[in-house]
């Protein structure tokens, strides 16, 4: 039979066109090529020999060489492992349990791993398949099921696996994917996984694996203190449910720009932590145990008439004149303020003018400022945190504050509404960098704490909330962490996470300067400078740590309080707040007042024809009418045109009934409504209009601060933006 003899001479489509159809099939067989009739079949094999297509080798063959193939991922250095899919059944632990002993493998270790095994191709798909593309979107959409961890009892190695579900077919069995790794630093060995390509050990189900241990790592769960929140990360569940394409969340995952729709939720919820075993207390009995406690205490409360024990006898506790009867055992003198320290935004609608306002603040004393730091605990995962910040200048905000202010000096029409914005908590950002604080900080403070425990007597660390001035309350600071040892006394951490490739040190980060004895220091004139100084004043400590944490290293700054640098800082943010912040959050809390005002429904004719009147300058408006309001004020807005007037009076009966009919338009500064207030509203309340672009803002947001004010007075005025 004409076939592989051939190979070695020169053969021509002459020699080729006398072979018998069986020989050419056969030839074409063995290459796996496709078949068709004698001619076609005669150019193929013409075209195999050409091109030196070779043998391919038979199923059995393919099987020999997977398993060769397989056999060699479990030998590393020398060392043969076991198959973690059918040797190693014992030792696997899931991550309820598990994760805080997954090696500490960061993204580095990725990079590393796949530019190693095939660098050519590799190195343009780690910012594309692996970074944003499925890899990612594996794990970030919760594809990836738990990993199991098997620490191999004391061998340097570990193993992890996991499934994932397929991208084609959700309904399939799901891949199984391993990894090897390093305890000590996290480097990737071997990996595996049972999809096509999964002999290479670069697959996008391996990466998923991978990124979870980094996202873990970043999280602060690997090798937590004993002190960590136990049952911290919950478990994938085990297959993806099927639903409609209009409740699909469209989004392109980016490792850079962290999990957005689906992050791994990182509360246990109670029926995780529910035990069958654990003796459950009834309310009968948690009652009685309460009523032990009141007992102990104030023997004569009322709520003991309604609870029996053993040892309660109510003939004794009625003893007694009325007048003893008090419900009281003893008094306490404890100090307390005219009213609770709300929000600003509360207080503000308290005093008739912002004046007031500024001059009649409560000040927050002790008892309130250790109530709102305990109730902010927690800080960006709590409501009441956010809810304190708004209106009042915090640590992150002050340096923009001293600068603006100082500008302010030189150019007064300079605009200040992005840093109001910021103030007023309108616009939150969250940049890359600061998604990367929030996710290495975990670590970090871990690592501080053990440098701390070498270096100090009996060091203690305490998370702390929202900490507020007691000389200005409108000043706010949220430290890392509070600090206290014996051989320093109290103080306060900062830390910072920079995405830097080496070992933090002087001008890596650029904040970081060398001072005249040759230490580090920080930069006196950078924004991190005035933040630690507004938290050592509001917190009354007198020195900061400035921890500076990344994966190659860290680096710990010791910064004293200085008074003269936060004189400066204080008193340019008082400037700010009392004539910029102030009077605008005092026009927030009267807008929120009119807005929850009630319209009567029986007004007089009067009242209905300006009703009438303002829902048919809405409608023009909402038509594209060109009609430009006054310029003083809100009130100015509704103005009539006169040939509408016999057509708005005939519906002056339906205008009543519907509250909402009237002219809208929205300060283009801080987006909040300007309405045309009850009477008696003051001059900060009224709004000016653009010439330029025809859009309203709040006087108090274009820095109009009096009715004499020049910007007034002329005849053509412009809002900050078209300015």
């Amino acid at each position: 039979m004409a076939d592989e003899s051939q190979d070695d001479v020169d053969v021509t489509r002459d020699i080729i066109s006398q072979w018998k159809t069986e020989a050419l099939r056969d030839f074409l067989r063995r290459r796996g090529l496709k078949l068709g009739n004698r001619g076609d079949m005669i150019a193929w094999v013409f075209s195999a020999m050409t091109q030196g297509i070779a043998i391919q080798p038979s199923e059995v063959e393919k099987t020999r060489s997977r398993a060769s193939t397989y056999r060699e991922l479990l030998v590393f250095n020398d060392h043969t492992f076991p198959d973690p899919m059918s040797e190693l059944d014992d030792g696997w632990i899931g991550e309820q349990r598990g994760m805080q002993y997954w090696p500490p493998t960061m993204y580095r270790d990725i990079c590393m791993y796949l530019l190693n095994k095939d660098p050519a191709s590799l190195e343009g798909r780690i910012m594309k398949d692996y970074k944003e593309g499925k890899a990612y979107s594996y794990f970030a959409s919760s594809w990836l099921k738990e990993i199991f961890f098997n620490p191999m009892g004391d061998s340097p190695f570990c193993f992890l696996k996991s499934k994932c579900t397929p991208s084609q077919n959700i309904g399939a069995e799901p891949h199984e994917a391993w990894l090897l790794c390093q305890k000590d630093d996290g480097m990737i060995c071997s990996a595996y996984c049972t999809c096509v390509a999964g002999l290479g050990q670069t697959c996008n189900h391996v990466a998923a694996m991978l990124f979870k241990l980094d996202h873990a790592f970043k999280s602060g769960l690997v090798n937590p203190a004993c002190t960590s929140v136990a049952n911290s990360w919950i478990a994938t569940s085990k297959r993806v449910l099927p639903c409609r394409v209009k409740e699909v969340s469209w989004e392109r995952h980016h490792y850079g720009k962290g999990l957005t729709s689906k992050p791994p939720k990182l509360v246990t919820p109670s029926s995780l932590r529910y035990s069958a075993t654990e003796k459950r207390t009834s309310a009968y009995e948690q009652r009685q145990q309460l009523a032990d406690i009141i007992r102990a205490s104030m023997p004569s409360a009322v709520m003991l008439s309604y609870v029996q024990s053993e040892d309660y006898n109510p003939e004794e506790v009625n003893k007694g004149s009325p007048e003893d009867d008090l419900n009281t055992s003893h008094t306490l003198d404890i100090p307390t303020s005219p009213h609770p320290m709300l929000p600003l935004l509360q207080l503000a609608s308290m005093y008739p003018t912002s004046t007031q306002f500024i001059q009649h603040l409560q000040q927050p004393t002790s008892t309130d400022i250790n109530c709102i730091e305990k109730k902010t605990r927690g800080q960006a995962s709590s409501d009441n945190w956010h809810h304190q910040r708004i209106g009042r200048v915090t640590s992150s905000i002050i340096h923009r504050a001293y600068t603006r202010v100082q500008s302010l000096k030189k150019n007064p029409l300079i605009d200040t509404s992005k840093l109001l914005q910021s103030i007023m908590r309108t616009s939150p950002i969250q940049t890359r960098q600061m998604r990367r604080g929030i996710g290495m900080e975990p670590k970090a403070k871990e690592a501080y704490k053990k440098i701390m425990k070498v270096s100090h007597t009996n060091v203690t660390f305490k998370e702390c909330g929202l900490f507020i001035s007691e000389e200005l309350a409108y000043l706010g600071s949220s430290p890392d962490m509070l600090v206290k040892c014996d051989c320093h006394g109290q103080g306060v951490v900062e830390i910072k996470c920079p995405d830097i490739e080496e070992v933090p040190a002087v001008g890596k980060p650029t904040y970081i300067q060398e001072s005249a004895d040759g230490t580090p220091m920080l930069q006196e004139k950078h924004i991190y400078m005035s933040q630690v100084m507004m938290q050592m004043a509001v917190t009354k400590r007198k020195w900061c740590h400035f921890f500076v944490y990344c994966e190659q290293g860290s680096a710990l700054l010791n910064i004293p309080f200085d008074e003269t640098i936060w004189k400066k800082l204080r008193d340019n943010a008082k400037y700010f707040w009392e004539s910029v912040v102030a009077p605008h959050i005092h026009v927030l809390s009267h807008i929120n007042a009119a807005r929850t005002q009630v319209v009567p429904t029986n007004a007089d004719l009067q009242t209905t024809e300006q009703t009438a009147e303002s829902s048919q300058v809405l409608s023009s408006n909402r038509s594209g009418s060109s009609t430009k309001p006054s310029l003083s004020s809100t009130s100015n807005q509704t103005q009539p045109r006169e040939n509408d007037t016999k057509k708005r009076k005939k519906k002056t009966g339906k205008m009543l009934v519907r509250q909402k009919s009237r002219p809208v338009y929205m300060c283009s500064i801080c987006d909040n409504e300007c309405l045309q207030l009850p009477d008696g509203c003051t001059f900060e309340d009224n709004s000016i209009c653009c010439d330029c672009c025809h859009k309203w803002c709040h006087f108090v947001c274009v820095n109009i601060l009096d009715k004499d004010d020049d910007q007034l007075i002329e005849e053509r005025w412009c809002c900050p933006k078209c300015t």
